[in-house]
């Protein structure tokens, strides 16, 4: 009887924290994480962006974080430029969580579990072909990561 009463209260503290700490089922009141990046690359200047959709303050800038630590131990060319979380987005950023096209492609990558969150990657100073190819290979970088849905909008001058 003792022996199921602790395996009763390990399955209730498992679920608990699967619940809880990896974060919500829906992302209700959300913090959104605001990441800018400068790249070196052939003699061009590219700027990107990253957006992600966080549970709340905590949660932001502790993926922010890992992200410009990934991003510095992972790209020599790439220097962070600014991690800011805030509440909202500007409107023409807010529109590409609904993957609605911008002036350039962008990869869009939505969560399919608790531990996951909505990304969105955009850059600049590409060509239409050569936002498409990036994006392209972009996605495929993340499927090694990430398991829900993502595709390439692409941009309205592609």
């Amino acid at each position: 009887m003792r022996k199921l009463l602790v395996i009763a209260a390990l399955g209730a503290l498992g679920y608990y924290a699967y619940q809880h700490l990896l974060g919500p089922a829906e992302i209700v009141n959300p913090v959104f994480a605001e990441i800018r990046v400068n790249m070196s690359v052939g003699g061009r200047e590219i700027e990107a962006a990253i957006f992600g959709k966080a549970v709340d303050d905590i949660d932001c800038r502790l993926r922010a974080e890992r992200v410009k630590d990934n991003l510095e131990a992972n790209c020599n060319y790439c220097v962070s430029k600014s991690i800011v979380c805030k509440a909202s987005l500007a409107p023409r950023y807010a529109r590409i969580f609904d993957d609605e096209p911008a002036g350039a492609t962008y990869l869009s990558v939505n969560r399919s579990n608790h531990s996951e969150r909505n990304v969105r990657v955009i850059l600049w100073g590409l060509t239409g072909a050569e936002g498409d190819r990036v994006c392209d290979q972009m996605k495929r970088v993340f499927a090694k990561i990430h398991s829900g849905p993502m595709q390439c909008v692409r941009g309205l001058a592609s």
